[in-house]
């Protein structure tokens, strides 16, 4: 798992959640946001916004985790 993947998950983790939780919080499904966590699944820019406000970080970094995570899974 590369360091862009592993950030949305010490993200959660800092906030002593569950994919659950977060995914509840984000007003999406838990396998929906374990797959965008784990750069299975591109989210909507919704999504990805509604990700950086609740973990407090500019939309900017999110962004940048999703296209590493799709170059590295299409190739």
């Amino acid at each position: 798992m590369d360091v862009k993947k592993r950030k949305l998950i010490t993200l959660r983790k800092q906030k002593g959640m569950t994919q659950a939780e977060v995914a509840s919080e984000l007003g999406i499904s838990r396998s929906m946001y374990a797959m965008i966590e784990l750069g299975e699944r591109v989210g909507s820019y919704y999504t990805l916004k509604r990700i950086a406000d609740f973990y407090q970080c500019p939309l900017e970094e999110i962004l940048q985790m999703e296209q590493d995570n799709h170059e590295n899974n299409s190739g």
